[in-house]
Order: C-alpha cells, then structure tokens, then sequence
C-alpha cells in the first residue's frame, strides 16, 4: 500500500528521523529514516494510527 493509497482510505503516515530514534542516538548511527503506515483508528475518532500496514527502515544497521 502507498502513502497515497493508505491516505484515501483513512490512514496515516509518520515519518521518523533516526537522529529522534534513541538506540540510533546512543550508537551514534543517526543517519536514515522510518517510515510507519497505519490504518484508520475509527473507536478513537481518528485520533493516532491504527494497525501497522507497512513499515519502511533506512539505515546502516536496516535488516
């Protein structure tokens, strides 16, 4: 599923610098990013994400 496609439906994306990850910042290995879909959260009336639809790490150590 694509940002665009996650957005039609409902859900959200957020987007993680490594700099604000703590493990990344205690290693020195700040450079990447995370990337986190997640659907529709509708009991909550939208309010923060929902189930986790995908998910995309950028980093030396990503596996």
């Amino acid at each position: 599923m694509t940002e665009a496609e996650s957005a039609a439906h409902g859900g959200r994306v957020a987007y993680l610098p490594m700099t604000e990850v703590d493990r990344a910042v205690a290693t020195g290995e700040t450079r990447g990013f995370l990337k986190l879909i997640a659907g529709p959260r509708p009991l909550l009336g939208g309010t923060g994400g929902g189930r986790l639809l995908g998910a995309t790490a950028v980093d030396a150590a990503a596996r």
